[in-house]
């Protein structure tokens, strides 16, 4: 079956949720000129995303990757006319899922304050019973701050650097991020048009449609947890990328400062929203 999906449990993913829409009453679109490619880190707001690209390109067929290397490697096994068809491959992916697609590819790909996505994450699987982290959180009633010093998960380690680099890192061990890997992925966004972060949705949604020549659509909101005691963007002080309000000796600075190539990161990937949006004469929601 084309329209297949790859349910390979990532520790991210809830069971019971991988469907794909069925096609709406409207007439079928033509096919996407490139293969969209939606990398989507975990917490960053991607689910609604998801929803919004798979009724976009409905009812052509698309691949759902949900282990990370099992699932780039089942996509890659698949015959060449399969992968060629393909309007869209989505889920959570390291980036180079385009050197196993036969048409060109356009990458999307959302990120987010990498304290709130890291709360996000901590709040998920404290609720999610499935989660294969939820008892030992639950059960031994760990702080995020615990997990870190755990070193429980890579996913609480600078994980959307990781995730820009490419399949060769993925055994990266926790704490072990560089310089290096952080300028790839730097260099991954650069190549990447559709850069968005979950603070500028608003924002990220103009850039997208104007640039697939879609109508204009507004971001859902599916799958949010609480966000009242997430931080804004935008507020970096003195320090080692510490947000305004938090102590550099605090626990949290303690996590920012593990995950200070993920703020640089998404510093960096806040420019290329501004520079992308100002080269198509589109306002910034953002502006003054």
């Amino acid at each position: 079956m084309l329209r297949r999906l790859a349910i390979l449990g990532h520790r991210s993913a809830r069971p019971g949720t991988d469907r794909i829409p069925q096609p709406g009453a409207s007439s079928p679109r033509a096919l996407p000129t490139p293969t969209l490619i939606f990398l989507h880190i975990p917490k960053t707001g991607g689910i609604s995303l998801r929803s919004t690209l798979l009724t976009a390109v409905a009812p052509h067929p698309t691949f759902r990757i949900l282990h990370p290397i099992n699932d780039h490697a089942m996509l890659a096994a698949m015959p060449i006319a399969d992968r060629r068809a393909l309007a869209l491959v989505e889920g959570h992916m390291y980036y180079g899922v385009h050197e196993v697609l036969p048409r060109p590819a356009t990458y999307i790909t959302l990120l987010r304050d990498p304290l709130a996505r890291l709360r996000s994450f901590h709040r998920y699987v404290s609720r999610e019973r499935w989660h294969p982290f939820h008892p030992v959180i639950n059960g031994e009633g760990l702080s995020l701050s615990d997990c870190v010093a755990r070193a429980l998960t890579t996913e609480l380690d600078n994980y959307m650097t990781r995730s820009l680099t490419s399949l060769e890192f993925a055994n990266v061990p926790f704490g072990a991020v560089t310089p290096e890997m952080l300028a790839l992925a730097k260099a991954r966004l650069d190549s990447i048009q559709l850069v968005g972060l979950t603070e500028r949705l608003d924002d990220f949604y103009s850039l997208l449609c104007k640039h697939l020549s879609w109508p204009n659509l507004r971001p859902p909101h599916l799958n949010r947890t609480s966000e009242a005691t997430e931080l804004p963007a935008g507020r970096r002080q003195g320090g080692i990328n510490t947000p305004v309000g938090i102590d550099e000796d605090s626990d949290e600075g303690a996590i920012l400062r593990l995950n200070r190539f993920d703020t640089d990161l998404v510093a960096h990937a806040s420019r290329l929203l501004d520079n992308r949006l100002a080269a198509l004469g589109i306002a910034s929601s953002s502006s003054p």
